[in-house]
């Protein structure tokens, strides 16, 4: 029910169940955060979340949530958290291709994603709160820093889809296109988004709040000719038996039995 590719260096990931309008069971949300927690080791430059048939995702599958007791009700909430949250976290950029319906979880599913293309039968919303419920994956601080939180608790208060002309308006969607057209809009925006580098594209993301900016930026100082040949050369001197003579290296050398003594 998930299917996922890759193709020059661009991942995507494709809801595939359209008979029951993408809805997203719990093992479909299992499914995708282990993809993607895969592609985002796979080296890409673009990950592309798009769905098959004429809806792009109706939400969770109410099926699961007619009747769940409590502990399943977590379990559930907690899986889409997961496959999100890895989505949101993606160094490279993401983009969802929205056709239809993108409503309940099917909405926080493309507000994880970076960039958001839609069609002009796009409908979006958050329509839980008209059945006695919430959004239950983590997708309305999403919503609420893309919107700000007037316009996200319109949207929460009044369950309404909105077209995707009022989207763009208020910034839920950055672009929309006539659905014929919405193949070859994603096509150019992924080629030039992938024409970047792909270090600037993740420091461009982790500024802006993408992702965690402080492990980002150790992977890539850790890389640099300086770093390397320090830590080569603590490594020798540890090896070496010699002890710590700078700040850079206080507290990271072993611990002898002299030192213990001395603190005693």
């Amino acid at each position: 029910m998930i299917s996922v590719s890759t193709r020059d260096d661009v991942g995507f990931v494709v809801l595939d169940r359209p008979r029951k309008l993408n809805a997203l069971t719990t093992d479909m949300l299992v499914t995708l955060e282990s993809a993607v927690r895969e592609l985002d080791s796979a080296g890409l430059r673009a990950v592309v979340v798009s769905s098959s048939g004429a809806h792009f995702s109706a939400g969770a599958d109410l099926a699961e949530w007619a009747t769940p007791g409590a502990t399943d009700a977590q379990r559930m909430s907690q899986a889409g958290a997961r496959a999100f949250d890895a989505l949101a976290g993606i160094a490279v950029p993401t983009i969802a291709v929205i056709r239809g319906v993108a409503a309940g979880g099917g909405l926080e599913l493309a507000l994880a994603c970076d960039l958001r293309i839609a069609g002009t039968s796009a409908r979006l919303g958050l329509p839980e709160t008209g059945l006695a419920n919430l959004p239950a994956y983590g997708g309305v601080d999403r919503l609420v820093a893309l919107v700000g939180r007037s316009r996200a608790r319109e949207l929460l208060y009044t369950a309404e889809l909105v077209d995707a002309g009022r989207a763009a308006e208020i910034g839920l969607v950055n672009r929309v296109v006539d659905d014929a057209a919405l193949d070859d809009e994603v096509a150019r925006v992924i080629e030039q988004v992938t024409a970047a580098d792909p270090r600037a594209n993740a420091l461009a993301k982790a500024l802006t709040g993408g992702t965690r900016i402080d492990g980002l930026l150790a992977s890539f100082t850790s890389q640099t000719p300086e770093s390397r040949e320090r830590k080569s050369a603590f490594l020798e001197s540890r090896s070496a038996g010699k002890r710590a003579t700078t700040a850079t290296d206080i507290g990271t050398q072993p611990t002898t039995n002299d030192d213990r003594g001395a603190r005693a």
